[in-house]
């Protein structure tokens, strides 16, 4: 699948999508919307306790 030039995953599409960039975009925004969010999407989506870190990220 990673050789296969019509899949596209990760960067390759989310940068086609949105052109150059949009991936890291993509990624810094939900890193910052995770740090405020993580124990949410933990508990309720995961269905786990949220670990105990400080980076901020998912």
């Amino acid at each position: 699948m990673l050789n296969d030039p019509v899949v596209l995953i990760g960067d390759e599409f989310w940068d086609m999508i949105g052109g150059k960039g949009t991936y890291k975009l993509f990624v810094n925004t939900v890193n910052k919307m995770g740090h405020e969010y993580k124990e949410i999407i933990y508990r309720d989506f995961l269905g786990v306790i949220p670990p105990d870190d400080n980076n901020g990220g998912l």
